[in-house]
Protein backbone atom coordinates (compact mmCIF):
# COMPACT_ATOMS: atom_id res chain seq x y z
CA UNK A 1 0.00 0.00 0.00
CA UNK A 2 1.43 3.38 -0.93
CA UNK A 3 0.71 6.59 0.83
CA UNK A 4 0.66 10.15 -0.58
CA UNK A 5 -1.49 11.44 -3.57
CA UNK A 6 -1.07 9.87 -6.65
CA UNK A 7 1.84 12.18 -9.56
CA UNK A 8 0.95 12.93 -13.27
CA UNK A 9 3.78 12.18 -14.34
CA UNK A 10 4.94 13.20 -18.48
CA UNK A 11 7.12 10.80 -20.19
CA UNK A 12 10.10 12.57 -22.69
CA UNK A 13 12.11 10.10 -24.18
CA UNK A 14 14.65 9.99 -26.49
CA UNK A 15 14.01 7.53 -29.10
CA UNK A 16 16.81 6.91 -31.57
CA UNK A 17 18.02 4.26 -28.44
CA UNK A 18 15.58 1.29 -28.18
CA UNK A 19 17.15 0.97 -24.55
CA UNK A 20 16.39 4.54 -23.99
CA UNK A 21 12.44 3.26 -24.89
CA UNK A 22 12.67 -0.09 -22.86
CA UNK A 23 13.77 2.19 -20.01
CA UNK A 24 10.76 4.70 -20.18
CA UNK A 25 8.43 1.25 -20.60
CA UNK A 26 9.54 -0.27 -17.30
CA UNK A 27 9.25 3.09 -15.60
CA UNK A 28 5.79 3.55 -16.51
CA UNK A 29 5.18 -0.35 -15.14
CA UNK A 30 6.74 1.12 -12.07
CA UNK A 31 5.23 4.37 -11.83
CA UNK A 32 1.62 2.55 -12.34
CA UNK A 33 2.69 -0.28 -9.87
CA UNK A 34 3.14 2.53 -7.57
CA UNK A 35 -0.25 4.13 -7.93
CA UNK A 36 0.56 6.96 -10.44
CA UNK A 37 -0.29 8.02 -13.99
CA UNK A 38 1.29 8.35 -16.58
CA UNK A 39 -0.36 10.96 -18.95
CA UNK A 40 2.00 12.26 -21.65
CA UNK A 41 4.43 10.40 -23.83
CA UNK A 42 6.56 12.36 -25.65
CA UNK A 43 9.49 10.98 -27.99
CA UNK A 44 12.14 12.70 -29.48
CA UNK A 45 14.43 11.51 -32.99
CA UNK A 46 15.33 12.49 -36.34
CA UNK A 47 12.83 10.13 -38.18
CA UNK A 48 15.26 8.04 -39.51
CA UNK A 49 14.01 4.61 -37.42
CA UNK A 50 10.23 4.10 -36.64
CA UNK A 51 9.50 3.72 -33.22
CA UNK A 52 8.85 0.27 -32.49
CA UNK A 53 5.22 -1.16 -32.17
CA UNK A 54 6.63 -2.96 -28.80
CA UNK A 55 6.67 0.97 -27.46
CA UNK A 56 3.62 1.80 -28.87
CA UNK A 57 1.33 -0.83 -27.67
CA UNK A 58 3.33 -1.28 -24.14
CA UNK A 59 2.38 2.34 -23.47
CA UNK A 60 -1.42 2.59 -24.05
CA UNK A 61 -1.34 6.27 -25.02
CA UNK A 62 -1.01 8.62 -27.77
CA UNK A 63 2.81 9.37 -28.47
CA UNK A 64 3.56 12.54 -29.50
CA UNK A 65 6.98 13.08 -31.66
CA UNK A 66 9.20 15.90 -32.34
CA UNK A 67 12.51 16.21 -33.93
CA UNK A 68 15.40 15.80 -31.54
CA UNK A 69 19.47 15.79 -32.69
CA UNK A 70 20.72 12.15 -33.76
CA UNK A 71 23.99 10.60 -33.87
CA UNK A 72 24.68 9.38 -37.81
CA UNK A 73 26.69 5.95 -38.49
CA UNK A 74 30.03 6.86 -40.25
CA UNK A 75 30.78 5.46 -43.86
CA UNK A 76 30.65 1.71 -42.94
CA UNK A 77 27.50 1.92 -41.28
CA UNK A 78 29.58 1.35 -37.96
CA UNK A 79 30.62 4.12 -35.16
CA UNK A 80 29.39 7.00 -34.76
CA UNK A 81 30.62 9.80 -37.34
CA UNK A 82 31.36 13.44 -35.17
CA UNK A 83 31.37 14.86 -38.67
CA UNK A 84 27.85 13.78 -40.43
CA UNK A 85 26.43 14.31 -36.66
CA UNK A 86 27.30 17.37 -36.47
CA UNK A 87 26.34 18.82 -40.12
CA UNK A 88 23.35 16.72 -39.84
CA UNK A 89 22.33 18.26 -36.37
CA UNK A 90 23.52 21.93 -37.47
CA UNK A 91 21.35 21.64 -40.62
CA UNK A 92 18.07 20.92 -38.13
CA UNK A 93 18.85 23.73 -35.76
CA UNK A 94 15.45 25.43 -36.35
CA UNK A 95 13.54 21.82 -36.32
CA UNK A 96 14.68 22.03 -33.01
CA UNK A 97 14.16 25.48 -31.47
CA UNK A 98 10.53 25.16 -32.47
CA UNK A 99 10.67 21.37 -30.74
CA UNK A 100 11.38 22.99 -27.44
CA UNK A 101 9.22 25.64 -27.74
CA UNK A 102 6.36 22.94 -28.33
CA UNK A 103 7.71 20.31 -25.58
CA UNK A 104 7.62 23.35 -23.37
CA UNK A 105 4.19 24.74 -24.07
CA UNK A 106 3.27 21.25 -24.50
CA UNK A 107 4.28 20.08 -20.90
CA UNK A 108 2.42 23.40 -19.52
CA UNK A 109 -0.92 22.73 -20.92
CA UNK A 110 -0.75 18.91 -19.34
CA UNK A 111 0.40 20.27 -15.87
CA UNK A 112 2.03 17.34 -14.55
CA UNK A 113 3.33 16.61 -10.89
CA UNK A 114 6.60 15.66 -12.60
CA UNK A 115 8.73 15.12 -16.18
CA UNK A 116 11.14 11.89 -16.29
CA UNK A 117 12.98 12.56 -19.08
CA UNK A 118 15.02 9.42 -20.71
CA UNK A 119 18.09 11.24 -22.43
CA UNK A 120 16.63 13.44 -24.44
CA UNK A 121 18.53 16.28 -25.43
CA UNK A 122 16.07 18.50 -25.86
CA UNK A 123 13.78 17.20 -23.15
CA UNK A 124 16.85 18.78 -20.86
CA UNK A 125 16.93 22.31 -22.50
CA UNK A 126 12.75 22.29 -22.69
CA UNK A 127 12.89 21.92 -19.06
CA UNK A 128 15.77 24.30 -18.05
CA UNK A 129 16.27 28.04 -18.55
CA UNK A 130 13.81 31.24 -17.62
CA UNK A 131 11.20 30.25 -20.08
CA UNK A 132 11.15 26.22 -18.67
CA UNK A 133 7.59 25.01 -17.02
CA UNK A 134 8.00 25.32 -12.97
CA UNK A 135 7.75 21.48 -12.77
CA UNK A 136 10.58 18.73 -11.31
CA UNK A 137 11.91 16.61 -13.38
CA UNK A 138 14.23 13.51 -12.76
CA UNK A 139 16.69 12.53 -16.12
CA UNK A 140 16.86 8.61 -16.13
CA UNK A 141 20.03 6.82 -18.16
CA UNK A 142 22.98 4.89 -18.15
CA UNK A 143 25.36 7.18 -20.09
CA UNK A 144 25.62 9.49 -16.81
CA UNK A 145 27.50 6.67 -15.40
CA UNK A 146 30.10 8.07 -17.34
CA UNK A 147 30.23 11.04 -15.84
CA UNK A 148 29.98 9.15 -11.79
CA UNK A 149 33.10 9.89 -10.40
CA UNK A 150 32.53 6.88 -9.04
CA UNK A 151 32.36 4.40 -12.00
CA UNK A 152 35.22 2.56 -13.87
CA UNK A 153 36.64 4.93 -16.82
CA UNK A 154 35.81 3.86 -20.09
CA UNK A 155 37.97 2.78 -22.21
CA UNK A 156 37.61 5.73 -24.82
CA UNK A 157 39.92 8.37 -25.54
CA UNK A 158 38.75 12.18 -24.10
CA UNK A 159 37.38 13.23 -27.47
CA UNK A 160 35.07 10.08 -27.67
CA UNK A 161 33.90 10.82 -24.51
CA UNK A 162 32.95 14.08 -25.60
CA UNK A 163 29.86 13.81 -27.40
CA UNK A 164 28.78 11.38 -24.38
CA UNK A 165 29.75 14.82 -21.79
CA UNK A 166 27.32 17.34 -24.35
CA UNK A 167 24.40 15.42 -24.18
CA UNK A 168 24.49 14.59 -20.55
CA UNK A 169 24.97 18.16 -19.74
CA UNK A 170 22.36 19.05 -22.07
CA UNK A 171 19.39 16.22 -20.86
CA UNK A 172 19.86 16.90 -17.16
CA UNK A 173 20.95 20.62 -16.73
CA UNK A 174 21.59 21.78 -13.68
CA UNK A 175 18.90 21.78 -11.09
CA UNK A 176 17.21 18.94 -12.36
CA UNK A 177 18.26 15.03 -11.00
CA UNK A 178 19.91 12.73 -12.84
CA UNK A 179 19.96 9.19 -12.09
CA UNK A 180 22.75 6.64 -13.48
CA UNK A 181 20.85 3.74 -13.80
CA UNK A 182 19.41 0.77 -15.80
CA UNK A 183 15.98 -0.75 -15.49
CA UNK A 184 15.40 -4.25 -15.64
CA UNK A 185 12.74 -5.45 -18.13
Amino acid sequence: MRAGPSLRVALIVQGEGRGHLSQALAMKELLEGAGHRVTEVLVGGSGHRPIPAYFEAGMRLEIRHFPSPSALPGKARTGVSMLRTLGYNLRNVRHYQNAVRLLRDGIRQAAPDLVVNHYDMLGGVAMSGARAPDIPMVAVGHLYLLGHPEAPRPPFRPLQLLPFQVINRFSAPRGHAAWPCHFAH
